[in-house]
């Protein structure tokens, strides 16, 4: 899956989205999205987005591994995913989403995952192609996200055939 990215829409702990960049470093998934608040501050000299210094503590390095895209917010998502033809899939417990099991992700695809406590935005679960839910098996009603974006890369990279790029080890 050449054109896969992993999104994150609003994540607010830097130690989630550090796990999840040394996941996807890990996995050899090479496109990371960050949205909004996830892993980001803003430049105070010309307002931009960059990466969060302290970000650096919890990916160790796998940061410099991935091409990370900062989007500001779930608008430019959406448009994103559309000027480059992208299916959207969310990860996320919900009326309209499949088992795990049964999908079977796209060559070009945004997989993205939501805020810790609410999820992924209402917008964009209805703009997505698809929207997928780990299986509850248990008592407690859900997962931390990086665990979450672990079951779920894990679940592509050994279910289907997919071309990654190849990511150099540190030097």
């Amino acid at each position: 899956m050449k054109n896969l990215y992993i999104a994150l829409e609003n994540i607010r702990s830097l130690y989630n989205v550090g796990a999840i960049l040394r996941t996807c470093s890990f996995y050899c998934i090479k496109n990371v999205i960050l949205i909004g608040i996830s892993g980001t501050t803003t430049s105070y000299y010309d307002k931009k987005l960059i990466l969060n210094q302290k970000l650096h503590k919890t990916a160790l390095g796998s940061e410099n591994d991935l091409e990370i895209t900062m989007i500001p917010n779930t608008n430019a998502l959406i448009k994103f995913a559309k000027n480059n033809k992208l299916e959207i899939v969310c990860i996320e417990q919900d009326k309209e989403s499949i088992p795990l099991q049964t999908w079977k992700p796209q060559s070009k695809s945004i997989i993205v995952f939501g805020h810790e406590r609410n999820g992924v935005d209402k917008s964009l679960l209805e703009k997505a192609n698809t929207i997928v839910e780990i299986p509850k098996k248990g008592i407690h009603p859900s997962l931390n996200v990086a665990t979450t974006c672990g079951i779920i890369v894990n679940h592509i990279v050994n279910n289907y055939k997919i071309t990654l790029p190849k990511i150099s080890p540190h030097t």
